[in-house]
């Protein structure tokens, strides 16, 4: 596959046509060792980005606040919602991120839902937490707040093939995809 120029607004034009060639190549399966090096490297990045402390406002945690938003457009449109906090810690403080950071660290749960799965030609790294790709885009509230998104998937992918290129350099026909999927009940 050649390199191409990317003109704006034509990023998901251009991830779409990678996917059809991924989909269409003859996979290896014996660079799936390789494929999971990579995995485990971008987890682990993701791991990190969840792990900085936030530089937001800080406040005081009371009891359980359930936070819901509408995922998706037109047909796909579906209301989601999850829980930021958890039992009754009043006295306890939290700083939040700032608009721009990674989700500054609460429960863990995020961070500890991050998962690796291999397949012959195939990595894919991420989360079935729907929160995961609404704090990654940001979002509207049902009450019509908006929340700027706090990035932690993308920064982490360009931190892994900063930090470990060699582990990043699988042909074309090999991919490392990251994301948010959904798991059936």
């Amino acid at each position: 596959m050649s390199p191409r120029k990317l003109e704006p607004g034509s990023v998901r034009q251009a991830m779409a046509e990678l996917a059809r060639e991924i989909e269409a190549a003859k996979l290896d399966p014996r660079l799936t060792p390789s494929l999971r090096q990579a995995g485990l490297a971008l987890r682990d990045e993701m791991v990190l980005e969840l792990s900085k402390p936030g530089t937001g406002r800080v406040y005081q945690k009371s009891g359980e606040r359930r936070i819901g938003f509408i995922a998706g457009s037109g047909e796909d449109a579906e209301e989601v919602s999850f829980v930021a906090d958890r039992g009754n810690r009043g006295g306890v403080f939290h700083q939040a991120s700032a608009p721009g950071e990674p989700p500054a660290a609460d429960t863990g749960e995020l961070r500890a839902s991050i998962e690796v799965q291999v397949e012959p030609g195939l990595a894919r790294v991420g989360t079935s937490l729907l929160k995961g790709r609404a704090l990654e885009r940001g979002f509207v509230t049902k009450q019509g707040g908006v929340v700027a998104p706090r990035p932690w998937m993308f920064p982490a992918l360009l931190n892994a093939i900063r930090e470990r290129p060699e582990v990043f350099a699988v042909p074309a026909s090999q991919a490392v995809v990251i994301g948010i999927r959904r798991v059936s009940s």
